[in-house]
């Protein structure tokens, strides 16, 4: 207002601030007159309106029906025809807009418009797959034998599982993680972290999308009733991912975190001083874990000239589209590694657990997804193989403790 108050003063001609051009007052006069706040087909961009113009020659005044109107060129719909009223220029403007826009607007099909869904497992409606050794030799296992076969703090079930499905889960996680210790080379305990972790069984939903989650303030794995096949190899990667941070006291809560980063617009990228971190447990496997991130982040590293994995690159487009970090978190990008690996490691030696991971090889399709959230191809195979590298020499001075 003061700006405008003072080229009053100066005698300047400043528009006032609350003024509207000539387009914009034409669309404020008539988009109402044209059905806009009735008919979703009219646009608030349509410019089909009346307007009311002064020869300069006889200085005569008149409206008009108009297509669009600027200080410099006014377009006419019907060759200059003069109305008296802005109601009459009006109704002609919106019979043509009607005939020339409209009608070709509601014929045209419309695109079924559906919401968003984020990418969710599979969720499982058949019994799942399971080749390898028998370690239950056909029999049950009782909740106390699991427990103290891996050392596990607790373990919790929901109300609503019923007394089978407590025998079912039961079984099915312990033949999983027999499995899971087996490929690490380590002993059952290693299920439990040694005694860190506990496992809920549908008792801690977050919502029908979520199968699984890992509770970090409770060191807690939670499979949830329906949709947790599948996803405990995931689970296990987030809570190694925690336990490595704590045991080796990291700034981060989890040691991927302490590597990789992502920032605003979801696209990841290497911490390069990490790989100079000293003085921890776990020393020895700090180069592969280093070239492990390098693979997952990069497709080739190369420094500042490095370009970004297409696994990464994914990861980033899932959490595009849903507008949250949540696919190319580090975390989330470390489990899905994990996991991808315990799957190739499994059909390596010829064997399945779909209780225990599953989903690593689908379409994106089934994951109601247009891009894979695992490393595909060539770059599958570099992961998995730094992955089974870091694995190795994260595991053998601890296999060096047991025996001494």
């Amino acid at each position: 207002m003061e700006r405008y108050a003072a080229g009053k003063t100066t005698r300047r001609k400043v528009a006032h601030p609350l003024s509207l051009n000539m387009e914009s007052k034409l669309r404020l006069d008539s988009l109402e007159a044209l059905g806009w706040f009735d008919d979703e087909d009219v646009l608030d961009s349509d410019n089909y309106g009346a307007c009311i113009l002064i020869d300069s020659n006889t200085k005569k005044k008149a409206w008009f029906a108009v297509k669009s109107a600027t200080p410099k060129t006014v377009k006419t719909l019907d060759g200059w025809t003069e109305f008296s009223t802005f109601k009459e220029a009006m109704a002609q403007a919106k019979k043509i807009f009607d005939k020339e826009v409209l009608t070709g607007r509601k014929n045209k099909p419309k695109e079924k418009k559906e919401r968003t869904k984020p990418p969710v497992r599979p969720c499982f409606d058949r019994p799942y797959i399971r080749q390898g050794p028998d370690y239950r030799q056909g029999g049950l296992i009782s909740v106390e034998t699991f427990a103290e076969t891996f050392k596990f703090r607790g373990v919790e079930f929901g109300n609503w599982v019923t007394q089978s499905e407590r025998q079912g889960f039961i079984d099915a996680t312990y033949d999983a993680f027999m499995d899971l210790t087996r490929i690490f080379g380590l002993p059952p305990t290693f299920a439990s972290l040694g005694g860190t972790l506990g496992i809920a069984f549908g008792s801690r939903g977050k919502g029908d999308s979520v199968a699984a989650h890992f509770e970090l303030d409770q060191w807690l794995i939670h499979l949830t009733k329906t949709k947790g096949v599948g996803a405990l190899a995931h689970e296990f990667g987030h809570a190694l991912d925690a336990y490595l941070a704590k045991r080796n006291k990291t700034n981060s809560k989890f040691l991927s975190e302490e590597f990789i980063y992502s920032i605003k617009d979801h696209r990841t990228f290497l911490r390069e001083e990490a790989r100079y971190i000293r003085n921890i447990k776990d020393q020895t496997m700090i180069p592969d874990f280093m070239f492990l991130m390098q693979n997952i982040v990069y497709k080739k590293y190369n420094g500042s000239l490095s370009k970004i994995s297409e696994y990464s690159n994914n990861a980033a487009r899932l959490d595009a589209a849903t507008k949250k970090l949540y696919w190319a978190e580090p975390t989330e990008l470390f489990a899905r590694a994990f996991e991808t690996w315990m799957s190739d490691r499994l059909i390596e030696e010829g064997q399945i657990n779909e209780f225990l991971v599953y989903g690593t090889d689908q379409t994106p399709s089934s994951w109601n997804a247009k891009v894979s959230m695992y490393p595909e191809s060539v770059e599958r195979e570099q992961i998995v193989m730094a992955m089974e590298n870091w694995v190795e020499s994260l595991v053998k001075p601890w296999k060096i403790l047991k025996k001494d």
